[in-house]
């Protein structure tokens, strides 16, 4: 179990902050495209937001992921993630134990290092850009003003910094 502190914020300008990231000694890691189906109980209408089911597939992976996430606060969680061989199979099982693919959220993310952020820079279908900044493994205040002061010095204003911000509730839910 790990404990992360992110925010997440509007990117106006992907080619500007990329480029800030690269002055102040970030490295990109690497991009790639991930599709994250969350799951709901088949008895709600509305995806639920006080935890986070979901099968995560990265595209040319031949595995998944199972994650679990039990939100603690507006920013942080505790994560559960189990790899998975048989993506098909793990979405019979939970179909199967009451539980329907409610969103899918199809994204291209480049990822970079600067010190110890982990930067995402995420292209999100239909939705557009955005910037999510992480701290693992932080007392929760301290991450969040760290946070908060990196986001301003590489150029994101304040009142695009969106710490209630989920995909998930912003995309479209599965119709069947």
């Amino acid at each position: 179990m790990n404990i992360e502190v992110e925010i997440k914020a509007i990117l106006r300008d992907p080619k500007t902050i990329r480029k800030t990231l690269l002055e102040r000694g970030g490295h990109s890691v690497s991009t790639r495209r991930m599709i994250d189906t969350y799951y709901n109980k088949l008895d709600e209408t509305t995806y639920r937001q006080d935890w986070h089911l979901r099968i995560r597939v990265i595209q040319g992976h031949a595995d998944g992921r199972l994650e679990f996430h039990l939100p603690q606060g507006d920013i942080h969680a505790q994560e559960y993630e189990l790899n998975i061989s048989d993506v098909e199979t793990m979405d019979d099982i939970l179909q199967h134990l009451g539980y329907k693919p409610a969103v899918i959220v199809d994204k291209t993310r480049e990822t970079w290092k600067l010190d110890d952020f982990t930067i995402a820079l995420d292209h999100i279908d239909h939705l557009g850009d955005f910037i999510e900044v992480e701290l693992m493994n932080v007392e929760v205040e301290l991450g969040r003003a760290r946070i908060t002061t990196f986001l301003g010095d590489i150029g994101i204003p304040p009142e695009d910094h969106r710490v209630d911000l989920h995909y998930y509730t912003m995309v479209p839910p599965v119709t069947t």
